[in-house]
């Protein structure tokens, strides 16, 4: 039996290469349309942006919060308290795979010499409004306990990152150097990790350690709220962050759980006009950048 075979009608006086360069035209076309009208993250379109609200994260359920350790489950879920002397700058026009550091709570750095760093603080800087800091100033005394701490714990297994600094001393209210074994052209970019937060003295003292979360209380654009095991970390905006711009959300809520699964999404929104979750795959870097770039 014959089969019908299908073939391509032509028009009279159009040929078959023009008519497949009208086809690529026509594709390129549509498909730059989203650039000329770009939609915000997740399809919803911009508008004006609405002070408060919350934020719902899917996060993990960190083992302990003693910034001092390797484990990132911790480290994720401190980043949205503490803050630290410097920081890899991070948002839409950073194109990945670039690490360029800024300032964070130091204002400033110089290098006098080639084992000397001296950081000159950010003035009217104030810890969370949580006892038994309740909101004072930070200080340099504040940088030297950190990197004491950091220096002398023998649990540390973070303590080869710093390995060429010799110690840490106050010269001012504001003004902390670091004395170097030898010179180390990496020391910038080893306090802009993410694990270099500066923490109180007061903390340490009154807790002996920083395991339990009441003892997580930095300087960074959110106040942890309340933590429960397995279940969520509630997170509520700072109001004496330094960073004004911050100033957009009330808060946002960490939904932890038992599993974990590569490429699950990584962030959406309370309500979304999408009415759905967001697609994509959060590769570490990309939930690294999500979360720093929501403060700021």
């Amino acid at each position: 039996m014959d089969i019908p075979q299908a073939h391509l009608r032509v028009m009279p006086g159009v040929r078959r290469r023009d008519l497949l360069k009208a086809g690529l035209t026509a594709g390129a076309m549509f498909s730059a349309l989203p650039l000329a009208h770009p939609l915000t993250l997740w399809g919803v379109e911009a508008g004006l942006p609405k002070r408060g609200g919350i934020l719902r994260v899917r996060g993990y359920d960190p083992p302990h919060f003693d910034p001092l350790t390797l484990n990132a489950k911790t480290h994720s879920t401190l980043s949205f308290v503490y803050s630290g002397l410097v920081r890899y700058k991070v948002g839409p026009e950073i194109p990945p795979g670039t690490f360029i550091v800024e300032p964070d709570l130091a204002e400033r750095w110089e290098e006098p010499d080639d084992t000397t760093v001296i950081f000159h603080l950010r003035q009217g800087v104030r810890w969370h409004n949580k006892p038994p800091v309740n909101g004072r100033e930070l200080v340099a005394e504040d940088v030297k306990f950190t990197y004491d701490r950091f220096l002398t714990e023998k649990a540390n297994p973070l303590r080869f990152a710093l390995d060429p600094v010799d110690r840490v001393e106050v010269v001012d209210r504001y003004t902390v150097q670091f004395l170097l074994k030898e010179p180390f052209v990496w020391l910038i970019e080893t306090l802009a990790n993410p694990v270099m937060v500066i923490i109180a003295p007061e903390v340490v003292d009154t807790f002996g350690d920083l395991k339990k979360p009441e003892t997580a209380i930095g300087t960074g654009p959110f106040l942890l709220e309340r933590y429960e095991p397995n279940v969520k970390t509630v997170f509520t905006r700072n109001p004496d962050y330094f960073v004004p711009a911050s100033r957009m959300w009330t808060g946002w809520s960490g939904w932890s759980s038992m599993t974990t699964r590569p490429g699950w999404p990584c962030i959406a929104p309370a309500k979304s006009t999408a009415g759905r979750r967001p697609g994509g795959r959060c590769a570490k870097k990309t939930w690294t950048r999500s979360k720093r770039a929501i403060p700021t």
